[in-house]
């Protein structure tokens, strides 16, 4: 997710835990349509076509920073 600005990072995490785009907009402290413009840029920049791929993309990425965690550990 090196590719992702922070708060794009923390959106697709809160997509992650199933936020709709008003939990989001209210955890951030930004509105609903400057939510709904991060979530579209996001999906852009990760190739995604939906929130459903973008999550995927959350956890394929964590799952490889923890395999590369643990390498190093070894």
């Amino acid at each position: 997710m090196t590719n992702l600005t922070k708060q794009q990072k923390r959106i697709v995490e809160l997509l992650a835990e199933g936020y709709n785009n008003e939990e989001i907009a209210d955890e951030l402290k930004i509105t609903y349509k400057t939510t709904k413009n991060h979530i579209s840029l996001l999906l852009k920049r990760i190739g995604a076509r939906d929130r459903t791929e973008a999550v995927v993309y959350y956890y394929k990425d964590l799952i490889k920073e923890l395999k590369e965690e643990l390498e190093s550990e070894s």
